[in-house]
């Protein structure tokens, strides 16, 4: 005996019993009867009924089958769930979320162009607002500062000057080193107590 004939012989032996049990008035279990059904030729081999019996088929959470109905999932005309429909309908839309989620070089511009654009906006307000300083205030505060720098390393050298002379090396540097330090602290923002309370 072949396969073929003994799954056939099979399911012949199961339907003569339910629908045995069923003509004798006996209590069919809702799977049962949804098996009779099937064996009878209501619902075709591959197809069900519900969506709960296409979960449990497919192997998945009945949620996820609702949400594939919410979706767009294909039903046939007689409203039972094909398996195979219903898988190649998943399958086109895996590859179809693969497909999109490369963008194309034109999405890809696009989105260049928003990002842009918002930020062009953020300066704007920024601007708007005063929080932003212009290139020429920034340039025209640096020059000032390395005018005031220049001024006081000048004064720096006319104010030392007469201090090193008969000197030594070792005494020379010193002084000198403190009067660089006071100007670059000067020059900072710090004054000499900001400086001992740090230390």
């Amino acid at each position: 005996m072949s396969d073929e004939s003994i799954v056939a012989a099979a399911r012949r032996t199961r339907h003569e019993r339910l629908r045995a049990k069923a003509e004798a008035g006996e209590h069919l279990t809702e799977p049962e009867l949804r098996e009779l059904e099937r064996l009878e030729g209501a619902v075709p081999e591959g197809c069900f009924a519900t969506q709960k019996e296409l979960a449990a088929a497919v192997g998945i959470h009945p949620k996820t089958v609702r949400n594939w109905a919410d979706a767009g999932m294909p039903r046939r005309p007689d409203g039972l769930y094909s398996v195979r429909d219903v898988v190649a309908w998943r399958d086109a839309r895996k590859n179809a979320t693969r497909r999109r989620a490369a963008p194309t070089a034109a999405e890809k511009a696009e989105t260049r162009r928003k990002i842009a654009a918002a930020e062009l906006a953020e300066l704007e307000l920024a601007a708007r607002r005063g929080e932003l300083i212009s290139r020429q205030e920034v340039e025209a505060g640096r020059v000032e500062r390395l005018r005031l720098f220049r001024s006081a390393l000048a004064a720096m050298v006319r104010s030392v000057s007469p201090l090193l002379e008969h000197r030594d090396t070792l005494s020379i540097r010193n002084l000198l080193s403190i009067e660089i330090e006071r100007i670059l602290r000067a020059f900072a923002g710090q004054s000499e107590h900001d400086e001992e309370g740090a230390a």
